[in-house]
Protein backbone atom coordinates (compact mmCIF):
# COMPACT_ATOMS: atom_id res chain seq x y z
CA UNK A 1 0.00 0.00 0.00
CA UNK A 2 1.08 3.54 -0.66
CA UNK A 3 2.31 6.01 1.47
CA UNK A 4 -0.58 8.02 0.84
CA UNK A 5 -3.08 5.07 2.23
CA UNK A 6 -1.00 6.01 5.58
CA UNK A 7 -3.92 6.41 8.68
CA UNK A 8 -1.55 8.40 11.18
CA UNK A 9 -3.23 11.82 10.26
CA UNK A 10 -6.80 11.95 9.79
CA UNK A 11 -8.31 8.50 9.55
CA UNK A 12 -11.25 9.45 6.49
CA UNK A 13 -9.57 11.65 4.73
CA UNK A 14 -6.97 8.82 4.62
CA UNK A 15 -9.34 6.36 3.40
CA UNK A 16 -10.82 8.59 0.57
CA UNK A 17 -7.41 8.35 -0.96
CA UNK A 18 -6.90 4.96 -1.01
CA UNK A 19 -7.09 2.81 -4.03
CA UNK A 20 -10.56 0.16 -4.10
CA UNK A 21 -8.44 -1.95 -6.07
CA UNK A 22 -5.74 -2.56 -3.74
CA UNK A 23 -8.09 -2.48 -0.75
CA UNK A 24 -10.37 -5.22 -1.96
CA UNK A 25 -7.73 -7.04 -3.91
CA UNK A 26 -5.59 -8.00 -0.51
CA UNK A 27 -5.59 -5.11 1.16
CA UNK A 28 -8.16 -5.21 3.35
CA UNK A 29 -6.74 -6.53 7.02
CA UNK A 30 -3.84 -4.16 6.84
CA UNK A 31 -6.72 -1.11 6.49
CA UNK A 32 -8.83 -2.62 9.09
CA UNK A 33 -5.66 -2.98 11.18
CA UNK A 34 -4.50 0.91 10.98
CA UNK A 35 -7.94 1.78 11.38
CA UNK A 36 -8.32 -0.40 14.83
CA UNK A 37 -4.77 1.36 15.44
CA UNK A 38 -5.55 4.73 15.31
CA UNK A 39 -8.83 4.13 17.11
CA UNK A 40 -6.97 2.28 20.19
CA UNK A 41 -4.43 4.59 20.46
CA UNK A 42 -7.01 7.08 22.47
CA UNK A 43 -7.06 6.82 25.96
CA UNK A 44 -10.51 7.29 27.00
CA UNK A 45 -11.69 9.70 29.75
CA UNK A 46 -15.51 9.87 30.29
CA UNK A 47 -14.69 11.69 33.44
CA UNK A 48 -14.54 15.33 32.25
CA UNK A 49 -16.26 17.01 28.76
CA UNK A 50 -13.08 17.03 26.91
CA UNK A 51 -12.47 13.31 27.35
CA UNK A 52 -16.15 12.69 26.26
CA UNK A 53 -15.80 14.47 23.11
CA UNK A 54 -12.75 13.11 21.98
CA UNK A 55 -14.27 10.09 22.18
CA UNK A 56 -17.97 10.82 20.71
CA UNK A 57 -15.15 12.19 17.69
CA UNK A 58 -12.84 8.77 17.48
CA UNK A 59 -16.35 6.63 17.67
CA UNK A 60 -17.87 9.29 14.33
CA UNK A 61 -14.31 8.62 12.82
CA UNK A 62 -14.27 5.13 13.02
CA UNK A 63 -17.93 4.97 11.93
CA UNK A 64 -17.21 7.28 8.92
CA UNK A 65 -14.72 5.03 7.89
CA UNK A 66 -16.75 1.97 7.35
CA UNK A 67 -19.20 3.91 5.32
CA UNK A 68 -16.35 5.07 3.11
CA UNK A 69 -15.03 1.46 2.98
CA UNK A 70 -18.20 0.24 2.07
CA UNK A 71 -19.25 2.55 -0.22
CA UNK A 72 -16.03 2.50 -1.77
CA UNK A 73 -16.54 -1.58 -1.85
CA UNK A 74 -19.99 -1.07 -3.12
CA UNK A 75 -18.62 1.27 -5.96
CA UNK A 76 -15.99 -1.27 -7.32
CA UNK A 77 -18.77 -4.71 -7.07
CA UNK A 78 -21.13 -2.28 -9.31
CA UNK A 79 -17.96 -1.83 -11.60
CA UNK A 80 -16.79 -5.23 -11.90
CA UNK A 81 -20.46 -6.82 -12.02
CA UNK A 82 -21.11 -4.56 -15.42
CA UNK A 83 -17.81 -5.96 -16.16
CA UNK A 84 -18.55 -9.48 -15.81
CA UNK A 85 -22.28 -8.88 -16.84
CA UNK A 86 -20.45 -7.61 -20.54
CA UNK A 87 -18.13 -11.17 -19.77
CA UNK A 88 -21.20 -13.27 -19.54
CA UNK A 89 -23.16 -11.98 -22.14
CA UNK A 90 -19.74 -12.30 -24.47
CA UNK A 91 -19.53 -15.82 -23.14
CA UNK A 92 -22.95 -16.43 -24.08
CA UNK A 93 -22.55 -14.84 -27.86
CA UNK A 94 -19.26 -16.95 -28.55
CA UNK A 95 -20.59 -20.35 -27.41
CA UNK A 96 -23.59 -19.74 -29.98
CA UNK A 97 -21.70 -18.74 -32.22
CA UNK A 98 -19.55 -21.46 -32.14
CA UNK A 99 -22.43 -23.70 -31.97
CA UNK A 100 -24.38 -22.65 -35.00
CA UNK A 101 -21.02 -23.15 -36.49
CA UNK A 102 -20.71 -26.63 -35.34
CA UNK A 103 -24.14 -27.40 -36.80
CA UNK A 104 -22.95 -25.52 -39.97
CA UNK A 105 -19.90 -27.39 -40.43
CA UNK A 106 -21.53 -30.96 -39.55
CA UNK A 107 -24.90 -30.89 -41.72
CA UNK A 108 -24.31 -32.95 -44.43
CA UNK A 109 -23.14 -35.58 -42.00
CA UNK A 110 -25.92 -35.16 -39.58
CA UNK A 111 -28.15 -35.43 -42.33
CA UNK A 112 -26.49 -38.81 -43.56
CA UNK A 113 -27.04 -40.01 -40.11
CA UNK A 114 -30.34 -39.55 -40.00
CA UNK A 115 -31.11 -40.51 -43.57
CA UNK A 116 -28.92 -43.76 -42.70
CA UNK A 117 -31.63 -44.12 -39.42
CA UNK A 118 -33.99 -44.22 -41.77
CA UNK A 119 -32.67 -46.54 -44.34
CA UNK A 120 -31.85 -49.05 -41.56
CA UNK A 121 -35.16 -48.55 -39.65
CA UNK A 122 -37.01 -49.32 -42.87
CA UNK A 123 -34.74 -52.60 -43.68
CA UNK A 124 -35.56 -53.39 -39.43
CA UNK A 125 -39.34 -53.04 -40.11
CA UNK A 126 -39.76 -54.68 -43.70
CA UNK A 127 -37.56 -57.68 -41.81
CA UNK A 128 -40.28 -57.90 -38.70
CA UNK A 129 -42.82 -58.15 -41.69
CA UNK A 130 -41.13 -61.45 -42.88
CA UNK A 131 -40.37 -62.47 -39.48
CA UNK A 132 -42.52 -66.44 -38.23
CA UNK A 133 -45.12 -64.21 -35.89
CA UNK A 134 -48.56 -65.09 -36.28
CA UNK A 135 -51.54 -66.93 -34.88
CA UNK A 136 -51.54 -70.38 -36.31
CA UNK A 137 -54.96 -70.60 -35.21
CA UNK A 138 -56.03 -67.61 -37.11
CA UNK A 139 -58.90 -68.21 -40.27
CA UNK A 140 -57.65 -69.33 -43.39
CA UNK A 141 -58.21 -65.39 -44.64
CA UNK A 142 -56.27 -63.94 -42.31
CA UNK A 143 -53.84 -66.54 -42.94
CA UNK A 144 -53.14 -65.85 -46.69
CA UNK A 145 -53.23 -62.13 -46.30
CA UNK A 146 -50.44 -62.44 -43.91
CA UNK A 147 -48.83 -64.93 -46.36
CA UNK A 148 -49.61 -62.09 -49.69
CA UNK A 149 -47.82 -59.31 -47.19
CA UNK A 150 -44.84 -61.30 -46.97
CA UNK A 151 -44.69 -61.51 -50.51
CA UNK A 152 -45.35 -58.34 -51.07
CA UNK A 153 -42.64 -57.47 -49.02
CA UNK A 154 -40.10 -59.53 -50.07
CA UNK A 155 -39.81 -57.66 -53.95
CA UNK A 156 -38.56 -54.77 -52.42
CA UNK A 157 -34.84 -53.94 -52.96
CA UNK A 158 -32.78 -54.94 -49.85
CA UNK A 159 -29.33 -53.85 -50.34
CA UNK A 160 -27.19 -55.33 -47.73
CA UNK A 161 -30.19 -56.85 -45.82
CA UNK A 162 -30.31 -59.06 -48.88
CA UNK A 163 -29.10 -62.73 -47.45
CA UNK A 164 -31.09 -62.33 -43.93
CA UNK A 165 -34.49 -61.51 -45.73
CA UNK A 166 -33.78 -64.17 -47.70
CA UNK A 167 -33.40 -66.84 -45.26
CA UNK A 168 -36.45 -64.78 -43.38
CA UNK A 169 -38.41 -65.06 -46.23
CA UNK A 170 -38.15 -68.60 -46.89
CA UNK A 171 -38.94 -69.58 -43.18
CA UNK A 172 -42.11 -67.49 -43.15
CA UNK A 173 -43.68 -68.67 -46.37
CA UNK A 174 -42.92 -72.52 -45.35
CA UNK A 175 -44.68 -72.01 -42.10
CA UNK A 176 -47.69 -70.20 -43.06
CA UNK A 177 -47.97 -72.87 -46.22
CA UNK A 178 -48.04 -75.23 -43.67
CA UNK A 179 -50.38 -73.38 -41.39
CA UNK A 180 -52.95 -72.62 -44.32
CA UNK A 181 -52.56 -76.13 -45.17
CA UNK A 182 -53.61 -77.47 -41.80
CA UNK A 183 -56.37 -75.23 -40.88
CA UNK A 184 -57.95 -76.12 -44.13
CA UNK A 185 -57.49 -79.66 -43.23
CA UNK A 186 -58.98 -78.55 -39.15
CA UNK A 187 -61.91 -76.81 -41.16
CA UNK A 188 -62.57 -79.62 -43.77
CA UNK A 189 -62.41 -81.96 -40.37
CA UNK A 190 -64.77 -79.78 -38.38
CA UNK A 191 -67.96 -79.62 -40.93
CA UNK A 192 -67.61 -83.90 -41.10
CA UNK A 193 -67.94 -83.54 -37.51
CA UNK A 194 -70.40 -81.48 -37.55
CA UNK A 195 -72.55 -83.14 -40.19
CA UNK A 196 -72.23 -86.57 -37.83
CA UNK A 197 -73.09 -84.46 -34.66
CA UNK A 198 -76.28 -83.28 -36.50
CA UNK A 199 -76.87 -86.71 -37.55
CA UNK A 200 -76.66 -87.81 -34.08
CA UNK A 201 -78.47 -85.29 -32.76
CA UNK A 202 -81.14 -85.81 -35.27
CA UNK A 203 -81.35 -89.52 -34.78
CA UNK A 204 -81.71 -88.86 -30.58
CA UNK A 205 -84.64 -86.39 -31.05
CA UNK A 206 -86.35 -88.99 -33.23
CA UNK A 207 -85.45 -91.56 -30.31
CA UNK A 208 -86.78 -89.34 -27.79
CA UNK A 209 -89.75 -88.65 -29.00
CA UNK A 210 -90.71 -92.22 -29.88
CA UNK A 211 -90.05 -92.74 -26.27
CA UNK A 212 -92.34 -89.38 -25.37
CA UNK A 213 -95.57 -91.10 -27.34
CA UNK A 214 -94.98 -94.35 -25.39
CA UNK A 215 -94.92 -92.58 -21.91
CA UNK A 216 -97.38 -90.23 -23.72
CA UNK A 217 -99.91 -93.37 -24.33
CA UNK A 218 -99.15 -95.11 -20.65
CA UNK A 219 -99.83 -91.97 -18.85
CA UNK A 220 -103.37 -91.57 -20.19
CA UNK A 221 -104.01 -95.02 -19.96
CA UNK A 222 -103.40 -95.28 -16.13
CA UNK A 223 -105.01 -91.50 -15.88
CA UNK A 224 -108.14 -93.20 -17.65
CA UNK A 225 -107.81 -96.19 -15.35
CA UNK A 226 -107.57 -94.08 -11.95
CA UNK A 227 -109.88 -91.81 -13.30
CA UNK A 228 -112.65 -94.66 -13.80
CA UNK A 229 -111.90 -95.50 -10.22
CA UNK A 230 -112.11 -92.38 -8.74
CA UNK A 231 -116.06 -91.92 -10.81
CA UNK A 232 -117.13 -95.63 -9.25
CA UNK A 233 -116.28 -94.59 -5.99
CA UNK A 234 -117.75 -91.29 -6.35
CA UNK A 235 -120.92 -92.42 -7.53
CA UNK A 236 -120.92 -95.23 -4.72
CA UNK A 237 -119.98 -91.90 -2.29
CA UNK A 238 -122.93 -89.85 -3.92
CA UNK A 239 -125.54 -92.60 -2.91
CA UNK A 240 -124.96 -92.89 0.37
CA UNK A 241 -125.03 -88.59 0.46
CA UNK A 242 -128.77 -89.18 -1.26
CA UNK A 243 -130.22 -90.99 1.54
CA UNK A 244 -128.32 -89.24 4.37
CA UNK A 245 -129.86 -85.89 2.93
CA UNK A 246 -133.65 -87.33 2.53
CA UNK A 247 -133.36 -87.99 6.15
CA UNK A 248 -132.27 -84.48 6.94
CA UNK A 249 -133.97 -82.69 4.14
CA UNK A 250 -137.52 -84.15 5.99
CA UNK A 251 -135.94 -82.95 9.23
CA UNK A 252 -134.94 -79.27 8.33
CA UNK A 253 -138.46 -79.14 6.75
CA UNK A 254 -140.31 -79.84 9.81
CA UNK A 255 -138.11 -77.09 11.93
CA UNK A 256 -137.52 -74.86 9.20
CA UNK A 257 -141.81 -74.90 9.36
CA UNK A 258 -142.10 -74.13 13.31
CA UNK A 259 -138.92 -71.53 12.84
CA UNK A 260 -141.24 -69.69 10.07
CA UNK A 261 -144.24 -69.77 12.83
CA UNK A 262 -142.00 -68.44 15.16
CA UNK A 263 -140.31 -65.40 12.84
CA UNK A 264 -144.09 -64.68 11.72
CA UNK A 265 -145.58 -64.33 15.41
CA UNK A 266 -142.51 -61.97 16.11
CA UNK A 267 -142.68 -60.20 12.86
CA UNK A 268 -146.35 -59.30 13.87
CA UNK A 269 -145.70 -58.22 17.62
CA UNK A 270 -142.64 -56.16 15.63
CA UNK A 271 -144.72 -54.10 13.51
CA UNK A 272 -146.97 -53.43 15.99
CA UNK A 273 -144.25 -52.26 18.43
CA UNK A 274 -142.70 -49.93 15.22
CA UNK A 275 -146.54 -48.81 14.74
CA UNK A 276 -146.76 -47.81 18.27
CA UNK A 277 -143.21 -46.20 18.16
CA UNK A 278 -143.67 -44.35 15.01
CA UNK A 279 -146.86 -42.63 16.10
CA UNK A 280 -145.08 -41.82 19.49
CA UNK A 281 -142.28 -40.43 17.75
CA UNK A 282 -144.07 -37.90 14.94
CA UNK A 283 -145.91 -36.79 18.39
CA UNK A 284 -142.57 -35.55 19.44
CA UNK A 285 -141.47 -34.39 16.25
CA UNK A 286 -144.61 -32.13 15.96
CA UNK A 287 -143.77 -30.85 19.29
CA UNK A 288 -140.49 -30.36 18.46
CA UNK A 289 -141.17 -28.34 15.09
CA UNK A 290 -143.63 -26.29 17.11
CA UNK A 291 -140.73 -25.56 19.65
CA UNK A 292 -138.24 -25.44 16.84
CA UNK A 293 -140.68 -23.18 14.63
CA UNK A 294 -140.57 -20.65 17.62
CA UNK A 295 -136.95 -20.84 17.94
CA UNK A 296 -135.98 -20.03 14.71
CA UNK A 297 -138.17 -17.20 13.73
CA UNK A 298 -136.59 -15.83 17.36
CA UNK A 299 -133.06 -15.77 15.40
CA UNK A 300 -134.16 -15.01 12.27
CA UNK A 301 -136.02 -11.81 13.79
CA UNK A 302 -132.64 -11.13 15.09
CA UNK A 303 -130.70 -11.52 12.07
CA UNK A 304 -132.87 -9.01 10.23
CA UNK A 305 -132.74 -6.69 12.85
CA UNK A 306 -128.78 -6.86 12.11
CA UNK A 307 -129.53 -6.56 8.48
CA UNK A 308 -131.71 -3.88 8.51
CA UNK A 309 -129.80 -1.75 11.05
CA UNK A 310 -126.77 -1.98 8.37
CA UNK A 311 -128.96 -0.46 5.62
CA UNK A 312 -129.77 -3.90 3.96
CA UNK A 313 -133.17 -3.46 3.17
CA UNK A 314 -135.96 -4.90 4.80
CA UNK A 315 -137.55 -7.62 1.56
CA UNK A 316 -133.94 -8.49 0.30
CA UNK A 317 -132.66 -9.05 4.73
CA UNK A 318 -135.55 -11.70 4.49
CA UNK A 319 -134.70 -13.29 1.10
CA UNK A 320 -131.01 -13.67 2.33
CA UNK A 321 -132.09 -15.81 5.83
CA UNK A 322 -134.46 -17.64 3.96
CA UNK A 323 -131.20 -18.37 1.08
CA UNK A 324 -129.18 -19.13 4.08
CA UNK A 325 -131.43 -21.37 6.33
CA UNK A 326 -132.17 -23.26 3.04
CA UNK A 327 -128.59 -23.99 2.53
CA UNK A 328 -128.30 -21.96 -0.65
CA UNK A 329 -124.97 -19.71 0.63
CA UNK A 330 -122.36 -21.74 0.10
CA UNK A 331 -119.81 -21.53 3.13
CA UNK A 332 -122.55 -20.22 5.49
CA UNK A 333 -125.18 -21.36 8.11
CA UNK A 334 -127.03 -20.25 10.71
CA UNK A 335 -126.54 -21.73 14.33
CA UNK A 336 -130.37 -22.68 15.57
Amino acid sequence: MSEASDLRYNLPETIEQLNPVEVYSGGLDAVLEKIAKFARKHVPDASTEAGRKEIASNAYKVTRSKTLLDEMGKTLGEEWRKKLEKINADRKYAVTFCENLKDEVSKPLTEWKEKEATRLADHAQALTVLSVNFNPNADVEVLQAHLDMVEKTYGRDWQEFREKAEVAYIVSKKALSDAIASRIKYDEEQKELAALRAEKAKRDEEEKAKQDEANRIAEEAAIKARFEEEAKKKAQAEIAAANAAKEKAEADAKAAAERAEREKQAAVEAERKRAEDAKKAEEQAAKDREKDKGRRAEIHNAILKVLVENSVPRELAKAIIKAIALNKVPHVRILY
